[in-house]
């Protein structure tokens, strides 16, 4: 004797994996980035002045702590932000490189980076605040060092 479950065959005919599968796929996809971004990608750590002031020849100098001096080498990037910029502090910034460390008076000199529009001339004699990257180091460096485990 045979019985007949239509309801139960419709069911079954209709189960399909395609929307568990396309979640599935998205999350690892997600995961993958999310791992790319934690072991590759570098993220800078600034030292920050807020005692700094730029010359009338466009040259900076700021003061830092002695034992942020030693961090800091020629050649290095960073960002001078002057004091009277407003809501647009992003696009107020200059691209600076450090020239000079005088780690007497604990004092670096930065001068404009690249100067193709004319940064030099905005940020003559201003005070403001200096950012030099001094590591570069990825989101896993970072949770190592905080945490006191280095690999």
């Amino acid at each position: 004797m045979e019985f007949a479950f239509r309801r139960s065959d419709r069911a079954i005919h209709r189960d399909s994996f395609v929307p568990g599968l396309a979640i599935l796929v998205v999350l690892i996809v997600l995961l993958t980035a999310w791992l790319l971004w934690l072991f590759l990608f570098p993220i800078p750590l600034y030292v920050t002045s807020k005692a700094a002031h730029s010359t009338p020849d466009a040259f900076v100098i700021a003061q830092f702590p002695s034992d942020v001096i030693e961090q800091i080498t020629i050649g290095q990037q960073g960002l001078f932000v002057p004091e009277n910029s407003d809501t647009r502090r992003a696009m107020s910034a200059v691209d600076m490189t450090v020239v000079d460390i005088e780690p007497e008076q604990n004092t670096v000199i930065l001068m404009v980076s690249d100067d193709v529009f004319g940064q030099h001339n905005r940020i003559s004699e201003q005070p403001g605040e200096v950012q030099i990257a001094v590591v570069y180091q990825t989101p896993l460096g970072f949770l190592f060092e905080s945490s006191r485990i280095h690999p």
